[in-house]
This record gives structure tokens, sequence and C-alpha cells, in this order.
């Protein structure tokens, strides 16, 4: 149906509406379900995702790129990329995962030393931590998780 990108963007898509959500109602959800009386509705909402999930993985197949490098069963790998393409012309497909599989093979695998000790590396290394140090440091996350008692407290002072 969809290639793969497009089930990337609709599958970020969604992820990111539900972090959106969640990060905008935590701080509201003690005044929602957050009551004496209502905690336990809030506490059982979280069994909906957990029944789908047991209910749907059964029916799951094991990815095919597991099956192809890791197990190395080239058969198995077929039958599930057949099975998630909807269609059995799969091969080229498969011989592109054996490419990447030889190619992931010969790049060396990277350690946090060696991230640091070659300075081309080094330098992604610290925008990123910076980056996530800045965030962390200027308060966004209190701005979020507070804002109804920010918003709540300067209506009444009005």
């Amino acid at each position: 149906m969809a290639k793969s990108y497009e089930m990337i963007i609709v599958g970020r898509f969604i992820v990111g509406i539900n972090s959106g959500l969640n990060a905008g109602l935590c701080p509201i959800m003690h005044q929602i379900l957050g009551t004496e009386e209502k905690w336990p509705i809030l506490f059982g909402l979280i069994i909906i995702p957990a029944i789908f999930m047991l209910v749907a993985f059964p029916f799951c197949p094991e990815s095919p790129k597991y099956v192809l490098i890791c197990k190395k069963d080239m058969a198995s790998a077929e039958k599930a990329l057949a099975w998630l393409r909807g269609t059995e012309d799969v091969q080229e497909e498969m011989d592109e995962m054996l490419n990447e599989a030889q190619e992931r093979i010969a790049v060396p695998k990277v350690t946090l030393k060696e991230m640091w000790t070659n300075g081309m590396l080094r330098q992604p290394l610290i925008i990123s931590v910076v980056v996530m140090l800045s965030q962390q440091f200027s308060g966004i996350n209190a701005i979020v998780f507070f804002s109804t008692s920010i918003f709540y407290d300067c209506w009444l002072f009005q």
C-alpha cells in the first residue's frame, strides 16, 4: 500500500501528535481525572493500549531484516517481507537488504572514545550535548508541566 518513507512520515506525525498531547494534557490531568473519585479511571486507561498490543502481537511477523541479518534465515525473511509488502515479488528488496548487511559488516563500530578523539565526530557530539543541555537548563519542562498553575495564578491576580 505505502512505501516505507510514507509509513515513516505518518508514524512520526502520529507520534508527534501523541507527544504534544501528552505534554499538554499531563499538567491538567489531575484536574480532569485526578480527583479522589476519578483516579481509578485514569489509572485504568493504560490497560487499553496494553490489551491492544497483547492481541495484535501474535499477528505481527518478525522483521525481515532481523530474520535475515541476525538469524541468517533467508527463506523466513523472504516470507516475512512478502507478507509485509503483500506481494511475492520481493527479490529486489531482499538483494538490497543483503547488500546493506554486507556493507554494515565492513563499517567499523564507533566507540565513545573514538567520537571524542576523532575531530570529525567530536564536533557533532559537542553540538548534540550542548543542545540537549540547553533544553534542560532553559526551564521549558517546568513551563510545560506547570503551565496550568502558572496561567491559573495569573488569572487569579488580575
